[in-house]
């Protein structure tokens, strides 16, 4: 969903109005102190939050476990949620983070501000974040961005601390890149994953979330035309409508090996489109969103949540049922 959710025009832009997924998504937070945003898993659970937990975690899964103190790139890490997340529950050395969106960009880092500067201990990762395009390198690479540490001693990096920020843009060799439910809008996938190929160590891993076609969303007209539009209304490149074959036969092509690919569709539509609904009972009932600029009154369903009741099950519910598109989980290696 850094996503599929939000149907605005996108541009490279400093502007807040051309945002491509902005801070709509606060509405499908139950819990207004998180702002995640993924489609989430939902096979063990009816909790928006938590179903977005069990996304990442099933994400970095499928990273081997002998890879320990990591090195790691997070093309669209959202709100921030994301990065607490990993680097309380996974271990991670260096955390970096891109993302395009100005907005969620800048609430990420008071949220980190919050978390990590006042807690300082030796045992959290080195974190930057950037604010820039995944498909064009220079656009965050040679910025300061923001950046978190704890104490930082020279076996850990192998550079003084005041050195690290000067560094920092130019380590250009990760254990691990990942990107949580973004990918498919990068303009293109295939650029992106060659920037990722690029960043990568001998031996390192890939870990992405992905919208792929399914082998008969182009089989009738009606298909088609539908799924063009989608594509237009949600900004996903055209480029980026490949079905599975076409999908293997590029990562092969960049260069990755030990492909791997997991059908999850079905526990991510139906669910998602099940919490839209739950929601809009929660809004009848007086659950208000301090978080937005104009919250409801009492009873009142906010205005900013009429695609989700009312465009997007209807969206998921087709894309599901004639399998326009299917969710993976994917993971693959950089040969050694």
């Amino acid at each position: 969903m850094k996503n599929f959710l939000f149907f605005k025009s996108y541009k490279e832009t400093d502007s807040n109005e051309n945002e491509l997924y902005s801070l709509d998504h606060a509405l499908l937070n139950l819990n207004v102190q998180s702002l995640w945003l993924n489609m989430g898993y939902w096979k063990h659970t009816q909790d928006y939050v938590q179903a977005n937990k069990n996304l990442a975690d099933l994400l970095y899964d499928q990273i081997p476990t002998h890879i320990n103190n990591a090195t790691l790139i997070d093309f669209g890490f959202g709100c921030g949620d994301q990065i607490l997340h990993y680097i309380n529950s996974r271990s991670i050395e260096i955390y970096v983070g891109v993302t395009n969106e100005k907005s969620q960009y800048t609430i990420a880092t008071k949220l980190l501000d919050q978390n990590l500067n006042d807690n300082l201990k030796q045992s959290k990762p080195i974190v930057k974040l950037f604010n820039g395009n995944s498909t064009d390198i220079q656009s965050w690479k040679n910025q300061h961005g923001k950046y978190y540490t704890d104490l930082v001693s020279e076996n850990r990096v192998n550079l003084n601390l005041q050195h690290f920020s000067k560094f920092l843009p130019y380590l250009e060799q990760f254990d691990i890149v990942l990107s949580l439910d973004a990918c498919y809008h990068f303009d293109t996938r295939e650029n992106f994953l060659k920037i990722a190929f690029d960043l990568l160590k001998p031996g390192g891993y890939i870990a992405i979330t992905d919208l792929i076609l399914g082998f008969d969303s182009q089989k009738n007209a009606f298909n088609s035309v539908f799924l063009n539009l989608i594509a237009k209304l949600t900004n996903i490149p055209k480029a980026n409508l490949i079905n599975q074959d076409e999908y293997e036969i590029l990562f092969k092509k960049i260069g990755f090996t030990n492909l791997k690919l997991l059908d999850i569709t079905d526990h991510v539509f139906k669910g998602l489109v099940k919490n839209c609904s739950n929601q809009t009972k929660n809004f009848k009932t007086g659950f208000k969103i301090n978080f937005l600029k104009n919250p409801p009154l009492d009873n009142e369903i906010p205005i900013d949540w009429f695609k989700y009741e009312h465009i997007l099950p209807k969206i998921f519910n087709y894309l599901d049922t004639k399998k326009v598109f299917r969710f993976f989980v994917v993971s693959a290696q950089k040969p050694t």
